[in-house]
């Protein structure tokens, strides 16, 4: 299993290392790079633009485990882009890209999590509320890396009664443990480290060890390529 990067760690590796383009972090496709360049004209300081990214990923790509979770194509950010939706990795991604795209230092993270406030139908897909290499985005901000967490949109979390996560550009915006009411919501279990490609074989071996290899199966026949 590939260790990512301390997230401590970050500031040591040089800055061009996370504005680059690869496989999955595609943002100079045509229509991906439209995108990035519409949401932040107008928008002088990066923090701006960041936010700006930050919410239309979170809001405009609408959360759904009901996505292609196989081949690697499906965690490319311009096929997520033209999807539509996607789950917290490929929403992640996309975001990581678009930062990319605006000239913003960024990678993607990940972590294993509890969800305490699961809907139904969501356990039923799983059979848990162990989420394995749930995926967040890093980037840098006027010298200080944060994580960024654009995964569940408004309107998921008005039906699923989950706190909306608020980017500001200047702290972290991760799953609280607790909703304002008091009621558990996110555990994180265990980290991984930050990664600069999506360490794809790994989570199948995570996927298949948590979920079952029948389930994982069954995602690869359900999956779609767009």
């Amino acid at each position: 299993m590939k260790k990512g990067i301390d997230f401590e760690r970050l500031a040591l590796i040089g800055e061009n290392r996370f504005l680059e383009e690869n496989f999955f972090f595609d943002f100079n496709e045509h229509n991906l790079g439209l995108k990035v360049k519409e949401l932040i004209e107008g928008l002088n300081s990066q923090k701006e633009k960041a936010i700006a990214l930050f919410n239309f990923v979170r809001d405009e790509i609408p959360y759904t485990m009901h996505t292609g979770f196989f081949p690697e194509i499906n965690y490319k950010a311009s096929v997520i882009l033209k999807r539509g939706k996607g789950f917290c990795i490929q929403k992640a991604v996309l975001l990581t890209a678009m930062l990319r795209g605006a000239g913003i230092p960024s990678a993607i993270g990940f972590a294993d999590i509890v969800n305490y406030k699961i809907p139904k139908e969501a356990y039923d897909f799983l059979g848990t509320n162990y989420f394995s290499y749930h995926g967040f985005t890093v980037l840098k901000l006027n010298g200080k890396w944060l994580k960024a967490t654009p995964t569940f949109d408004r309107e998921t979390c008005k039906k699923a009664g989950y706190p909306l996560l608020e980017f500001d550009g200047e702290r972290d915006c991760v799953f609280p443990q607790y909703c304002k009411d008091g009621s558990r919501f996110i555990e994180y279990k265990k980290y991984y480290g930050v990664f600069f490609e999506i360490p794809f074989k790994d989570i199948i071996e995570s996927w298949e060890g948590i979920y079952g290899k029948e389930t994982v199966k069954h995602w690869k026949i359900i999956s779609q390529v767009f």
